[in-house]
């Protein structure tokens, strides 16, 4: 009787993992700064000025009028027009801006110094995956990327899926060759779909829409 429980066994067919569903529409977000945001404070002091914002300082010395200080990922330039100092914080570029971004401030007098509130730009990176399957099941896929339209350059064509490992397969530019353009794994607990870029070097974790 054991023997024919243990032989029969022997010839049970082993359960391949189901293929997740991931038609439907997905995005992946990433934030990367600016870091120096908030209240820009001027304190002036004897020799020197010091300059305030977000935990760090800087030392300058005004010429007349004319206010200029560099911090590590911003700086200021500006002119003292009557009690406030207009003029425009120089924001350095990040992931999706390379180079700096100008934005106007204007510094009021309280309390023997100078401040005003430092707005910047949001240096964010938003890709849309949005997936349908087709008529002979291939999992259709195109990208779409409204920050600097990324999709047309990176032009998804389909998913390849086995198992939880998911492979985005399109071409690049202007060539015809398909080719991988994200490599990844699919988490089914967290329903998240996780693809690295390696024209850009980083990785996509995309969630669905209806997720968020």
């Amino acid at each position: 009787m054991l023997c024919a429980a243990v032989c029969l066994s022997l010839f049970v067919p082993k359960q391949t993992p189901s293929e997740p569903n991931l038609e439907g529409q997905w995005v992946a977000r990433r934030n990367t700064g600016p870091v120096l945001r908030g209240t820009l404070r001027l304190v002036p002091g004897r020799d020197h000025w010091e300059a305030q914002i977000g935990g760090r300082t800087a030392d300058f010395t005004p010429t007349d009028s004319d206010i200029r200080f560099e911090l590590p990922g911003g700086s200021f330039r500006g002119h003292m027009v009557g009690n406030k100092i207009e003029g425009h914080w120089m924001q350095s570029g990040g992931l999706m801006f390379g180079w700096s971004l100008a934005s106007p401030v204007t510094l009021t007098k309280q309390a023997g110094a100078w401040s005003g509130d430092i707005k910047p730009l949001e240096d964010t990176f938003t890709m849309f995956l949005v997936v349908k399957k087709a008529e002979d099941g291939t999992l259709k896929a195109h990208y779409r990327n409204p920050e600097r339209n990324l999709g047309t350059l990176e032009r998804l064509d389909h998913l390849e899926v086995k198992g939880n490992d998911v492979t985005a397969i399109g071409t690049w530019g202007g060539s015809k060759q398909m080719k991988p353009l994200g490599i990844g794994k699919y988490d089914p607990e967290n329903n998240v779909l996780s693809l690295y870029d390696p024209a850009g070097g980083f990785t996509h974790d995309f969630s669905t829409i209806t997720n968020e």
